[in-house]
């Protein structure tokens, strides 16, 4: 993730100050504020810059080319009161700045859950008029009282999948008519499309930190023997396994997803182990759009919160949670057959492009405008 300092003292960020904000002429734009739970601001100057995929925006990099003026709040401003956030309370930091520039924005976008708790709980008491549109990565079993103000506060609902959007409505006994379902979005202008390369050595990658479940990859890539490389939390590496695997945690080195697109270029199958305590979100959904985008196969464990049916679309093979000979099934179809695994590739790709991040934003914008 980008450094916090840095981001703080970013001087690329778009308008934050609400002292600066003028409307433009012409037809009524929408202006929109946008909150992320980590630091984004540097991410569009980045992007433009051809350095950073545009899923770290959630739809803000072309906000304006459907008609909306979408800033993005600094992720710290007041570091006094960064320190003594607390988890119900949200961060007080973002919140209180959200509440000093309120008047200027038609319009409050989150880009995940529970990070307004605050804000929530004043405009359930009346008290803030601003509609609020939220962004939910999957469905919560915990800090319920909490997301019920969230959710109750918002006007609209953004589900990444359907199984998240009927969840959440049964959860937390929300309307229907508040819902709405986008789906996630891959990058493919960021990420060269690879899948017309001919690849004549077998490789296989693995990268992701939360919810996963290596052990069985591990064991059955053991097993193929190909060779392959597994990024990964420190604390998840065990102390013995196959040679053929290379390990690199997390904490060796900082890694931005360029530093991926070299392995991306060069895997013929890209694994992506979820546990199964994941099934109640989207995980391993953003390494799933990395590797359509660059035209490469998948082998995924079998996520109810990710709507792309990879084996329908003929891009790849879901795995029962846990099964080694599972994953070693699948992994020796693509990696043993060629052919298969070029038509693979080339479908990866045309549903990376069905998916395409413009099109996420373009459905947000709309949304935006149901209440803005």
């Amino acid at each position: 993730m980008l450094d916090r300092e840095a981001e703080r003292k970013s001087t690329v960020q778009p308008n934050t100050s609400g002292s600066s904000l003028k409307r433009s002429q012409g037809p009524r734009r929408p202006r929109v504020v946008m909150l992320a739970d980590y630091p984004i601001s540097r991410v569009p100057e980045l992007w433009r810059q051809g350095k950073y995929p545009a899923w770290h925006l959630y739809g803000q990099h072309h906000a304006a080319q459907f008609g909306v003026d979408m800033d993005i709040l600094p992720f710290e401003k007041f570091h006094l009161l960064g320190k003594l956030s607390r988890s119900f309370t949200g961060n007080l930091d973002q919140q209180l700045q959200l509440l000093l520039q309120l008047n200027c924005y038609d319009a409050i976008y989150a880009m995940i859950d529970n990070i307004l708790p605050l804000v929530s709980w004043l405009k359930l008491k009346g008290l803030i008029k601003t509609p609020i549109i939220t962004l939910l990565h999957g469905f919560s079993l915990t800090h319920l009282m909490r997301l019920k103000w969230c959710y109750d506060a918002s006007d609209r609902l953004i589900a990444t999948s359907r199984k998240t959007a009927e969840e959440t409505i049964k959860l937390f006994h929300l309307p229907p008519q508040k819902m709405r379902t986008v789906n996630w979005w891959a990058d493919t202008k960021f990420y060269p499309d690879t899948s017309p390369v001919e690849k004549y050595e077998n490789f296989i990658l693995s990268n992701g930190k939360s919810w996963r479940d290596y052990p069985p990859l591990f064991e059955a890539v053991g097993k193929i023997g190909v060779a392959a490389k597994f990024v990964m939390q420190a604390s998840e590496v065990p102390r013995k396994y196959a040679g053929n695997i290379e390990v690199i945690p997390y904490t060796s080195l900082p890694m931005t997803p360029s530093d991926f697109l070299p392995d991306l270029a060069r895997a013929t199958v890209v694994a992506v182990p979820l546990s199964e305590e994941s099934s109640h979100r989207s995980n391993g959904i953003t390494q799933l759009m990395e590797a359509l985008a660059s035209g490469v196969p998948v082998v995924m464990t079998e996520s109810p919160c990710i709507d792309i049916d990879i084996e329908e679309e003929g891009c790849g093979f879901w795995v029962k949670h846990g099964s080694v000979d599972d994953w070693t099934e699948k992994l020796t179809r693509i990696t043993s057959d060629p052919m298969l695994q070029r038509s693979m590739g080339r479908n990866a790709r045309r549903i990376a492009e069905k998916y395409k991040v413009q099109n996420f934003s373009k459905s947000l914008c709309e949304i935006i405008k149901e209440v803005a």
